[in-house]
């Protein structure tokens, strides 16, 4: 076990006040498919759990598949992880035809800066299959994977290869293919060549495709030196919508020519109306603003329909969540005859937290809206009901700018923009969702303010205290020791101040003696 231990220093070094746990475990699964994963949590400094697993598919003669995964989970810094990746052991229908691919997905929710100064900013996130489209370049701190593909060489003549890729980020979403066979033989080559790259958007829908088809040959041969003839027929395709529309270009040895088939030039997006927009993006109205515990939570009760819960009221704290962006923010300070909020005052921010102050509703191309946080706490004093004072902390989140920043028009500002594959701020920081609700801070005690001593006299009183005479009666003392005459009154007054006299004096009541206390 100590050989293990130090062979591992080379992958796990010491660190004081940092501790691991492990625990593996291999499994099987339809017979089919072997795995086995190796969970671990890291806590001392900072909190963190990883996953590293690996998974075999096997069909004999068939196809063989391996997936290595990786996982990660730090709450600390905020953020979730997922890697999975083909290894190259990974075969389809043939030895030959080789498997490739990769798959993450990465989720950001606290800000963070890169050791490049690049800031991370909370609510980026990204999934992808097989990488990203071939004009998109991702952001440094966005994961890298193969493409989803195979390359087979079927014979000493025939290869196959293709890919695929399907990606999505905070601002647009991209798909494509690619797909090509190749022949060659002595001085005869043939091939085919297919494209496919995808740009969608969402509500308002919105896609743009680029497609191109090859098809060509050629022969080498030598006369009066080396020649090649090459006879060569392709398309490049421009398709978008809706409505479906575009054009082709069509190249044929030296002949090319123009295909169209629209409705007029690409223009844009149309925007949508509010009621398309909540379809969407909303959920339902008693879902869009929530409300959870984040700390003091002792018990959760169910009250029929309703959830109690039973708090610490010292240190519990609330937290208010809202899908919708806010612009102010609103406690209410007075009640009608209903029991209805009737007045309310705007809730103070920190000006140094630079709250966002605008949002705009892009794909309904509104430019600006107004959206109000409104808080109410009451409680029930009998037949009433009164409100409550609390402490809010705003809580700021980085929004996606595809749905709440301001619309980007085309230069006649007629129709917005298709998504930029390259934008620059992909998410709106800090902009307003919720708050951090606490019992307000009671005064806390300060430190005691200086003052000078003022001189006094004393005065001596003689005999200030002094002993009283105390004798018990004769009748109590006839016939019996000391002992006996202190404990045999049996009056229930004058045993309790007895036995309080005795505990005073060190001395333990058993119900039958007293004895000294060790």
């Amino acid at each position: 076990m100590t050989a293990r231990l130090e062979a591992l220093e080379e992958y796990i070094p010491r660190s004081v006040g940092e501790h691991f746990l492990a625990i593996g475990v291999r499994f099987t699964s339809f017979k089919k498919i072997n795995s086995f994963a190796l969970l671990t949590a890291k806590f001392g400094r900072e909190l963190e759990f990883d996953l590293l697993g690996i998974s075999t598919l096997s069909v004999p003669k068939v196809a063989e598949a391996q997936l290595a995964l990786k996982a990660t989970f730090n709450p600390g810094s905020g953020f979730l992880g997922i890697r999975a990746q083909l290894t190259p052991k990974s075969y389809i229908l043939s030895n030959a035809c080789h498997l490739t691919g990769g798959f993450a997905f990465h989720s950001w929710f606290k800000d963070q800066t890169l050791p490049d100064n690049q800031a991370i900013r909370a609510g980026d996130f990204v999934l992808t299959l097989g990488g990203y489209h071939p004009a998109y370049e991702p952001p440094a701190h966005y994961p890298r994977v193969p493409r989803l593909g195979f390359n087979w060489q079927v014979d000493d003549y025939l290869q196959l290869k293709g890919d695929a890729y399907y990606a999505m980020t905070p601002h647009a979403l991209m798909a494509g293919a690619h797909l090509e066979a190749t022949w060659h033989k002595d001085q005869l080559k043939a091939w085919f060549i297919a494209s496919a790259d995808f740009l969608i958007s969402w509500e308002p829908y919105h896609y743009d495709a680029r497609l191109y088809i090859d098809l060509g040959a050629s022969y080498s041969f030598d006369l009066f030196g080396n020649h090649t003839i090459t006879a060569d027929l392709g398309a490049d395709l421009h398709l978008w919508g809706p409505d479906f529309s575009g054009e082709a270009r069509i190249h044929w040895l030296f002949l090319s020519f123009t295909v169209s088939f629209v409705k007029g030039a690409p223009t844009g997006l149309k925007p949508i109306d509010w009621n398309a927009f909540k379809a969407a993006f909303l959920p339902e109205k008693n879902q869009i603003c929530g409300i959870a515990a984040q700390q003091g939570l002792i018990r959760q009760l169910k009250d029929g329909d309703q959830e109690r819960w039973i708090m610490n009221p010292n240190e519990f704290a609330l937290v208010t969540n809202s899908v919708i962006p806010s612009t102010e923010a609103m406690q209410t300070t007075k009640l009608d005859n209903n029991q209805r909020p009737n007045t309310s005052v705007a809730i103070k921010l920190d000006s140094n937290l630079a709250v966002r102050p605008e949002v705009a509703v892009r794909p309904v191309a509104v430019d600006s809206m107004q959206s109000t946080h409104t808080i109410t706490i009451t409680r029930e004093v009998g037949t009433n009901v009164e409100l409550v004072s609390f402490d809010y902390t705003p809580v700021l989140k980085a929004m996606p700018a595809a749905l709440w920043g301001a619309p980007q028009w085309d230069a006649k500002k007629e129709f917005l923009r298709s998504p930029d594959l390259h934008d620059h701020e992909p998410l709106l920081e800090k902009t307003l969702c919720g708050f951090e609700i606490r019992p307000q801070r009671r005064h806390q005690p300060g430190p005691t303010a200086p003052f000078q001593p003022h001189p006094y006299e004393t005065e001596l009183i003689p005999d200030a205290f002094e002993w009283e005479d105390w004798t018990l009666p004769d009748t109590d003392l006839q016939g019996k020791d000391a002992r006996a005459a202190a404990t045999g009154n049996k009056d229930p007054g004058i045993l309790t101040k007895k036995d309080l006299l005795f505990k005073a004096l060190g001395f333990a009541n058993t119900g039958t003696v007293f004895l000294p206390r060790r």
